[in-house]
């Protein structure tokens, strides 16, 4: 029976995608929660719905004050919100049903990838993989959409690269680099999936040089052939695209970068080359970064060099480099000089008979000197040997082509883990780009130690161990989900070092899995596959590489565990077959259906913390005890119930326990001391805050009005001026001028009236604040200067001639004048 189902491929479709819809069902009353209002509810690109389109695809506006670009997910919350204005069900049924849809690509990978294994069990992976419970933040967190896109079309990329191995159509290609690049476009995790390209083709195919020979004739045969053949459409099209690429380079750099690897089969026209001419495509990609400036060089270069091997410029091209090259050191900056010296070094290999090991060598050393010698950093040196080694691995010489490689790697060494200490990083900087572009242009813009604790540590050995501990922490969430933690900032996961044994145990379970995939290889077993699929996909989040914006995170886990799902299915089916278990389907139904009730029953529960942000905190602080940012948002979401004030009091001093900086719940502490109308302790906390935060205006303006309620005029000058410093930008006006009012009553209480005097004129000035007027009238009259109090009244007779009570306090004031 089992087996009769497994051949009926559109019901198994069916069924997996009505599971997908039927266990996240319970989401769709639910609430924005969580980090959904960044990118929806408060977010004013995604709020303008179609209007927003053009800034969403030519601006990076995903997240306010991070430069994050994903127009992919956001187009489709502006859709959304369009249609649906402000209805959360709305956004929950459009996540629910893109996860659906991944849940069904990823049934088709696995009949493409492992086309000759039993069906049944690829329905098991699929169904285990819809079900476990660390994908409930990805799809109950409208937000995480994003994760969805990058996994759904980075497995439909390499559906098609697998129909394109298996039947070389063409547009199959183009589909699967469109699908990467709508991966990337959507999440830049997507990347990890350039290792996944080479891991199916050897499970795939498993030679690689019939694969190469295959590539070849194919490349031959449609590229070289039908493309090249005609050189006005080939000329007009490199234009057309490295046009486009330079025009829009800052939204579209990462499709310049796939057009310009594209463009290499073209431009490179070594048949026998064409494989590594792909491979080292690839590592340009990567080590570029999707960087501006390196984007620019890569496509600049690309013209130079086709217009040389066309013959389209004479060699006196190469006087005119040097005439540039010269001028050019003496009046821009670094970054172009590099530009140039790429330019100019890595056409070199295509002017000049280059026979001898010597002239490649003087070569070297001459470019070297001068890049010494004008203080251009070690990374601009190294852009310019990545550039020469894309171009002389095509040389015939073996050895010109292994010194080359030895440079560069030398280079890139010292450029990463040395010059880093001593020298800032220049935009051009491809090392920074691969290890710290992340931290200082993206991700990290605003993160702290509450989002990831191993933001401040600078011990190496304590980050290894911590990050070993980590990916520990990983293995047990795919074995046993619980329990679920939507926040594992400071102090979820502690720190720790190499004396705990878990550091060590997790080191042992990964060398181990590890060294059995790479074992394993050459039988292709799928058991491999997924491990080392695992291991390339989870890369990205091991903080390694860079510091991700948590310490750990379930969305994380939601592509890597795909390879947890097929390796535990299978390695499941081999033991099985070992034991010569009769009816090995029917035996792993029965081992699987308890398991898969179990992650079921846990998702669905699991999906009813995320209801609003006071369930997620609520569910989730039973399983944090030593976590400081959910203490605080808890007591915040009392807060904002009314909820207990000894509870609220009681996890926000918690939160402040376990983290003593944490500025914000600090902040809130003393709002709720406010509320509860106890300044002392409400200063206490206000104090607190300046020290973590020197431009915290807020804080300034509470401890002015504390202090004035104390009469501590002295005091409060000095915290209303510096509440005031930002003026009504910084501020907002009505609370400046409320603010700058109450400063002119400490002046006129410390006798210092012509510093009210000035102060409410501007107001009336700058912000035709009449109220300051007024005060100013009664300040005088107060200090018993009626003549000076009729004539401030009188300043708004001009503005407001028939304002009787205006009136009326003037010829009260005339009257009261002495004879």
């Amino acid at each position: 029976m089992l087996d009769s189902i497994s051949q009926n491929i559109k019901l198994q479709y069916f069924t997996l995608f009505i599971v997908a819809v039927l266990a996240y069902s319970n989401t769709l009353n639910h609430s924005y929660t969580w980090d959904d209002a960044l990118v929806i509810q408060q977010n004013e690109y995604t709020r303008a719905g179609f209007s927003g389109l053009k800034d969403i695809w030519t601006k990076k506006v995903f997240l306010h004050n991070r430069n994050v670009y994903r127009p992919i997910p956001q187009t489709i919350y502006a859709l959304t919100y369009q249609i649906a204005p402000n209805n959360p069900t709305a956004a929950h049924l459009v996540n629910i049903l893109f996860y659906a849809l991944a849940i069904v690509a990823t049934f088709w990978f696995l009949g493409l990838l492992f086309s000759q294994q039993n069906k049944w069990l690829l329905f098991f992976i699929s169904l285990m993989f819809t079900l476990h419970p660390t994908h409930t933040e990805v799809v109950a967190n409208i937000k995480s959409l994003d994760e969805i896109l990058a996994y759904l079309f980075g497995i439909i990329s390499l559906s098609f690269w697998l129909v394109f191995l298996k039947k070389q159509i063409h547009y199959t290609l183009i589909l699967s680099i469109s699908f990467f690049a709508f991966g990337l476009l959507s999440k830049i995790s997507a990347i990890t999936f350039l290792v996944v390209f080479p891991l199916t083709i050897w499970f795939y195919i498993g030679n690689f040089t019939e694969l190469s020979k295959n590539i070849i004739q194919y490349s031959k045969n449609f590229f070289v052939e039908k493309i090249t053949s005609n050189k006005s459409i080939l000329t007009l099209s490199v234009f057309l695209f490295i046009l486009i690429g330079l025009l829009f380079v800052k939204q579209f750099n990462i499709l310049l970068i796939l057009v310009l690897t594209l463009f290499s089969f073209l431009l490179l026209k070594t048949e026998t080359k064409i494989i590594l001419t792909v491979l080292f495509s690839l590592l340009i990609i990567v080590l570029s970064g999707f960087n501006y400036q390196t984007s620019l060089v890569l496509s600049t270069i690309l013209i130079s060099h086709y217009l040389l091997i066309n013959k389209i410029l004479p060699k006196a091209y190469i006087g005119f480099c040097l005439g540039v090259f010269i001028v050019a050191f003496s009046f821009i900056n670094e970054n172009i000089r590099a530009i140039i010296l790429a330019i100019f070094f890595s056409s070199l290999p295509f002017l000049l008979p280059l026979k001898k090991d010597k002239t490649l060598i003087s070569i070297l050393c001459i470019m070297s000197i001068i890049l010494l010698i004008t203080k251009l950093s070690l990374s601009s040196f190294t852009l310019v040997l990545i550039l020469i080694v894309s171009y002389l691995l095509f040389y015939k010489r073996f050895d010109f082509k292994l010194i080359y490689i030895v440079l560069f790697t030398t280079a890139l060494f010292f450029d990463t883990f040395y010059f880093n200490k001593y020298s800032s990083f220049q935009k051009l900087n491809i090392s920074s780009q691969i290890f710290q572009i992340e931290n200082n242009n993206d991700i990290s813009i605003g993160m702290t130690i509450l989002h990831n604790t191993l933001v401040a540590e600078d011990n190496k050995m304590i980050k290894l161990a911590t990050i070993a501990k980590i990916q520990l922490k990983y293995l047990q969430l795919l074995v046993f989900p619980h329990p679920l933690v939507h926040q594992y900032g400071f102090n979820q996961l502690s720190k720790t070092n190499f004396k705990d044994w878990k550091v060590w145990f997790s080191i042992i379970i990964h060398l181990g899995l590890f060294l059995f995939a790479l074992s394993k290889l050459k039988n292709k077993s799928p058991i491999a596959f997924g491990i080392l699929y695992y291991i390339a996909t989870i890369s990205i989040y091991t903080n390694m590489i860079v510091l991700m914006p948590d310490t750990l995170a379930e969305r994380f886990l939601f592509s890597p565990s795909l390879g947890f799902c097929i390796a535990i299915v299978f390695a499941t089916n081999a033991i099985f077959n070992t034991l010569k278990i009769k009816s090995v389907n029917f035996a792993i139904f029965i081992l699987f259906i308890p398991i898969l009730l179990a992650f079921s029953y846990k998702t669905i529960d699991r999906n009813k913390a995320w209801e609003n942000n006071f369930s997620l905190a609520k569910n989730t602080i039973k399983q944090a005890p030593n976590n400081a940012a959910i203490h605080a948002q808890y007591a915040t979401e009392l807060f904002l119930k009314n909820g207990d004030s000894s509870l609220i009091l009681k996890y926000y001093k918690r939160a402040i326990e376990i983290y003593p900086e944490f500025y914000s719940a600090t902040k809130d502490l003393a709002h709720y001391y406010i509320k509860l109308k106890q300044p002392k302790k409400a200063e206490k906390q206000l104090l607190k805050c300046i020290k973590f935060n020197k431009a915290d205006w807020e804080s300034f303006y509470y401890l002015a009005f504390i202090n004035y309620d104390n009469k501590n005029y002295t005091q409060a000058i000095s915290f209303f001026q510096n509440a005031l410093v930002g003026g009504s930008k910084k501020v907002g006006k009505e609370k400046y001028i409320y603010s700058s009012e109450f400063l002119a009553r400490c002046y006129f209480n410390t006798k210092q009236i012509t510093l009210a005097d000035n102060l409410l004129k501007d107001n009336y000035v700058n912000y035709q604040a009449k109220s300051s007027i007024v005060l100013l009238g009664n300040i005088y009259h107060e200090a018993d200067n009626i003549r000076k109090s009729i004539e401030t009244y009188s300043l708004l007779l001009n503005d407001f001639p028939e304002d009787r009570d205006l009136l009326a306090t003037i010829k009260i004031l005339k009257e009261a004048l002495p004879n």
